[in-house]
């Protein structure tokens, strides 16, 4: 993949800024001086990822720019300044995507809990068959105490169908029984992938043949 020359590696910022009044230059013997603090980080696509450790200081007059190459007072002020949180912008992004990913995850699947607790006719369950990597739906038609019936889709998807293909149906000709306790059992082993109740008919779950 080409990326734009200087788009990724190590570049220099600066991470604070100082004035003191307490140094003399030692050029014009002016009591003004700059004091600026410089941390290297690493980038990607410009963005910061995470600071490297070391830092470093200058100070100039802020009169004539004479340098001040005091090391103790360098060091003094290198050590009393932090690394600002956004030199680590690309990993707070990157654990905030995680963060909300694992959170919708979360929801969905305590969704997906909370109507197969409280099944309703018309439901469509998508299931996993995990030995051959496929999927296929299930339409609940008739609830009775603890017994449920639902009718199967005619068709077996290879990858995860979220929707049925446009000539794809229910077949009413063959009835499925199921129970609650299987499931709940079915939930437990994942092998219930997703839940539809609120859908219309652009999903395709009211073809019935």
């Amino acid at each position: 993949m080409w990326l734009p020359k200087g788009s990724y590696g190590t570049a220099t910022a600066r991470i604070k800024s100082y004035t003191s009044h307490q140094l003399p230059c030692k050029s014009c013997k002016s009591f003004d001086m700059k004091i600026c603090v410089y941390q290297d980080y690493y980038h990607f696509l410009f963005i910061p990822f995470f600071a490297r450790s070391g830092k470093t200081a200058s100070i100039r007059c802020n009169d004539c720019g004479e340098p001040v190459l005091t090391r103790a007072i360098l060091e003094e002020y290198e050590a009393k300044t932090r690394t600002p949180f956004y030199l680590y912008s690309g990993l707070i992004v990157i654990a905030l995507i995680i963060g909300i990913i694992t959170t919708l995850n979360l929801l969905k699947q305590n969704e997906k809990k909370q109507l197969i607790a409280d099944p309703h006719v018309g439901d469509v369950y998508a299931i996993t068959q995990t030995s051959i990597a496929s999927y296929y739906f299930l339409r609940l038609n008739k609830i009775s105490a603890d017994t449920i019936l639902a009718w199967k889709n005619n068709y077996l998807y290879y990858n995860t169908a979220t929707m049925s293909a446009a000539d794809d149906y229910f077949d009413s000709s063959t009835t499925i029984i199921l129970t609650r306790k299987l499931i709940q059992q079915m939930l437990d082993k994942n092998e219930i992938f997703s839940v539809d109740r609120a859908y219309d008919d652009s999903k395709g779950f009211n073809r019935i043949r």
